[in-house]
C-alpha cells in the first residue's frame, strides 16, 4: 500500500505543467500496466525537477510493484534525504525492505515512521495505510501481537477499510484464536459482501466445526458474554452466508430460520445470564416469532420475565407452554408463579387496607 505526497510544487509554471504531464501519463500506463512506459515517463518527470517528489514515488511504487526493490528503496532514500521529515518516504521504503527480507531495515523504517506521524499531520486515511504496512511486516516476521495491534490501530483511523478487517483475521487466526478471526473475517463481510477472499478464509474456519448448532454452542459455552455476544450478533447479519457454508460442507438442509432461531436463543441465553432481561426477552421474542410451537422458548422467556418480577408475563408464557408440551416441569413452574402471584395480591390488599 503506498502513498504519494508533493513535498514541493515550487518550480517555474511551464516546467511544472510538462513535469505534470509526464506524471498523468506515466499514471495511465501504471493503469494499463504498462510497467516500462510508466517508468520512463516518471523518470522524464523527475529529470525535469529532481527535487520534487512525486516523480519519486510513482516511480518507487511501479519499481516495488515490479519487484525491482532495490531501485525502488534507492528512490526512497532520496526522497528521504530531500524530505527527512516525511514519514510516508519511510514507510514506502518499509514495504521495500520488507518484501526483500531486510528485516532489521525494516523495523528501523517502521519506527521512524511512527516517530514521525505524531509529530506532523497527516490524515487518518494516510495514518491507516502506515499502520497497515507495519502490521503485514510484523505478520510477515510472526510476531503476530504486533501485527495484530497495528491492523487494529489502522482499523480505528480507517474502519470502512475491509482488507484490514480481514488481515487482522488473518493473524488471530494464525495465532489460533478462531473466535476472534471469525468475527474480524464477518466484519470484513459487513464492509465488502462480495469479498472472495474473507469467504475461503470463513470457510476454513468451519472446519473447526461440525454444524452451525456445534458451532453457536461452543461459542456460547467457551466465552465471555460480551464477547459472546459481539460474535453472535454479526454472525446474524450473515446467516444465508453462514448456513451456505456448512451446506456446502455437510449437505445441511437447514434454513435461514432455523440458523436465527439458533443463535437469537442463545444470544438471549447470555443477555439473561448477565440479568440484561429486556435484551434477552427480545431475542426470546424473535425466537418466538420464528418457532411459535415449540414449548421450550416460551419457557424460556417466561423464566426471564420471572426473573425480571413480571409474574403475570411469566404465568402467561408457563401456561402456553404447559398447553404445547404437557409436562410437570412446566406445571410446577406455574404453580411457583401462582404462589408468588397470590403473595404479591396479599401483600397488595395489606397496603390498600393500610
Amino acid at each position: 500500500m503506498f502513498h504519494i505526497a508533493d513535498e514541493n510544487t515550487s518550480f517555474a509554471l511551464d516546467k511544472y505543467h510538462e513535469y505534470v504531464d509526464y506524471c498523468n501519463q506515466g499514471i495511465t500506463y501504471l493503469n494499463q500496466k504498462l510497467y516500462d512506459k510508466a517508468i520512463d515517463c516518471f523518470s522524464k518527470a523527475r529529470t525535469l525537477e529532481p527535487t520534487a517528489s512525486r516523480a519519486y514515488y510513482l516511480r518507487a511504487a511501479v519499481y516495488t510493484i515490479t519487484k525491482r526493490y532495490d531501485e525502488a528503496i534507492s528512490d526512497y532514500t532520496t526522497l528521504i534525504e530531500l524530505y527527512p521529515n516525511s514519514a510516508l518516504a519511510y514507510n514506502n521504503r518499509l514495504v521495500a525492505y520488507s518484501a526483500s527480507n531486510q528485516f532489521e531495515k525494516a523495523l528501523y523504517d517502521c519506527k521512524k515512521t511512527i516517530q514521525l506521524l505524531e509529530k506532523q499531520y497527516y490524515t487518518n486515511k494516510e495514518k491507516s495505510a502506515c499502520y497497515t504496512n507495519h502490521a503485514d511486516f510484523f505478520y510477515k516476521i510472526g510476531q503476530l501481537g504486533k501485527a495484530i495491534e497495528n491492523y487494529k490501530q489502522a482499523i480505528m483511523l480507517n474502519p470502512n477499510h475491509g482488507s484490514n478487517y480481514s488481515r487482522c483475521a488473518d493473524a488471530y487466526l494464525k495465532q489460533g484464536n478462531i473466535y476472534q478471526a471469525l468475527s474480524y473475517y464477518i466484519d470484513a463481510l459487513r464492509i465488502k459482501p462480495d469479498y472472495e477472499r474473507c469467504k475461503t478464509s470463513l470457510s476454513k474456519i468451519m472446519v473447526y466445526f461440525y454444524c452451525q448448532e456445534q458451532m453457536v454452542m461452543v461459542i456460547n459455552s467457551e466465552l465471555p458474554p460480551d464477547q459472546a455476544i459481539r460474535l453472535l450478533t454479526d454472525m446474524l447479519d450473515h446467516t444465508t452466508f453462514l448456513g451456505n457454508l456448512f451446506k456446502e460442507r455437510n449437505k445441511n438442509n437447514s434454513t435461514d430460520d432455523d440458523i436465527k432461531i439458533l443463535i437469537h436463543n442463545a444470544r438471549g441465553q447470555r443477555y439473561q445470564e448477565t440479568n440484561r432481561f429486556d435484551l434477552a426477552i427480545a431475542d426470546y421474542n424473535e425466537v418466538i416469532k420464528l418457532a411459535p410451537n415449540d414449548a421450550y422458548y416460551y419457557s424460556k422467556r417466561a423464566h426471564a420475565y420471572k426473573q425480571q418480577g413480571q409474574l403475570y408475563k411469566a404465568w402467561s408464557d408457563y401456561n402456553t407452554a404447559l398447553k404445547l408440551s404437557p409436562t410437570m416441569q412446566y406445571k410446577n413452574e406455574l404453580r411457583s408463579i401462582f404462589d408468588g402471584l397470590y403473595q404479591k395480591s396479599f401483600l397488595e390488599r395489606i397496603i390498600i387496607l393500610d
